[in-house]
């Protein structure tokens, strides 16, 4: 049996969304700072110099320490905006599917997608891009627009390029590979970035245009 799903308001949230994305582009920004600067530090070092016994720099030690506990923050941030932003995704997906049949993704696997390995690939971006069709007006079946495509594929990028950086960093024995790895930290980091910007837009849209149907409701009730 197919549950049934009533609209719920999603301006005040969406608004929330929004001002925790522009969060998350801070914390990114400084995130490639902190990367870039060790990145710096080791540009120049003997690439063969071995590290500690513990993984520790043998130079520019307490630079690159606090860089990694200034890092602390930015997870931090990371965190809270991810609760915001899931619960934007839930309500942004129930409304959708109270507007419209045949969605491939329900409000809590538009939330659970993102932790199943493999299916976290590509089914929350079916999620998002059925939840943007539906609250424009269009069939779910349509073509996902190319911004939410190249948001997909940034965020997607950014994880592959950062696991490949951390894996790197857990087995480094040198600065050479450390270094390397401090790169394609920057790298993630801005990818990231460019994810963030597109998805600020795409959570912008979709909170106007249903906000709109939600506001066209009321008047036809009301008419």
């Amino acid at each position: 049996m197919t549950k049934l799903y009533k609209t719920r308001p999603i301006g005040r949230l969406g608004r929330l969304a929004v001002v925790a994305i522009y969060a998350t582009l801070v914390a990114n920004a400084f995130h490639i700072a902190l990367a870039a600067a060790d990145w710096f530090l080791l540009q120049g070092v003997a690439s063969d110099l071995p590290l500690g016994p513990y993984g520790e720099y043998p130079v520019h030690a307490a630079a690159t320490e606090a860089t990694a506990i200034l890092r602390l923050p930015v997870l931090a941030v990371g965190l809270v905006v991810s609760l915001v932003v899931l619960k934007w995704i839930y309500r942004a997906n129930m409304n959708a599917q109270a507007w419209t049949g045949g969605m491939r993704v329900s409000p809590p696997w538009s939330i659970g997608w993102f932790f199943i390995p493999l299916a976290n690939l590509w089914k929350p971006f079916q999620g998002v891009a059925d939840t943007w069709a539906a609250s424009h007006g269009h069939p779910v079946s349509s073509e996902a627009p190319n911004h939410l495509k190249v948001w997909w594929g940034l965020w997607l990028a950014s994880g592959v390029v950062a696991s490949v950086s951390n894996r790197m960093a857990w087995r480094a024995d040198t600065v050479g590979v450390m270094h390397i790895s401090a790169g394609l930290e920057v790298v993630s980091a801005l990818l990231s970035f460019g994810a963030g910007l597109l998805f600020l837009e795409i959570v912008k849209r979709i909170t106007t245009a249903q906000t709109l149907r939600l506001s066209a409701a009321d008047s036809d009730v009301f008419a």
